[in-house]
């Protein structure tokens, strides 16, 4: 049987802009370096070669590295390396977007998270005794927060809706939601 789900979410992605942003600029950089290594006569770009001499080399890879990689193939190797790591960058953000779903139904919310190993937690909505709303300045700006809510069954806060949008709003959903289910919160003032 299928619950009626009222809401249902992930962490937003703009929590993590900064990630996104480094990412973006990685794979640019590294797509520009290979446009003009050794891809590039292929594509009527010129070559870089000229510009790198071991100096060069041995200051970006270490000594170690440059018998592995000849001076033709650095920039080469460097523009491969910075497409890979923006590359990984950016699919661990949205693995971590994927992976962890917020969900609110008429009997329960709950909150699933994790690839390798899983996190679940639940609480039945008529348990609900406490939703709170925790949000930065730069939350705040971005309309971004964390949500914490607590049950009737122990005094300490149980489950997270962490790095979600409209945090206040989907507070809002949560109250009416029990109110609906549950008969009228008093609301303590």
């Amino acid at each position: 049987m299928s619950e009626d789900i009222k809401w249902k979410g992930h962490p937003s992605m703009l929590y993590h802009i900064h990630k996104w942003f480094l990412g973006i600029i990685l794979f640019i950089l590294g797509l520009f370096i290979l446009l003009l290594s050794d891809l590039g006569p292929f594509l009527g770009y010129k070559h870089l070669e000229p510009l790198i001499d071991s100096n060069l080399q041995r200051f970006f890879i270490g000594k170690e590295l440059t018998s592995i990689i000849p001076n033709n193939n650095f920039w080469l190797f460097l523009g491969i390396l910075l497409s890979v790591i923006s590359f990984l960058i950016m699919l661990t953000q949205l693995i971590h977007h994927k992976s962890h779903v917020f969900t609110l139904t008429a009997s329960k919310v709950m909150a699933h998270g994790g690839v390798f190993s899983r996190k679940s937690s639940e609480i039945a909505i008529c348990d609900i005794r406490i939703i709170l709303v925790r949000q930065g300045f730069f939350e705040r700006l971005f309309g971004l927060g964390k949500i914490q809510i607590g049950s009737s069954g122990t005094g300490n806060i149980e489950l997270e809706f962490t790095q979600i949008k409209h945090p206040d709003a989907v507070k809002d959903i949560i109250n009416n939601t029990r109110d609906e289910i549950c008969g009228r919160f008093k609301k303590h003032t």
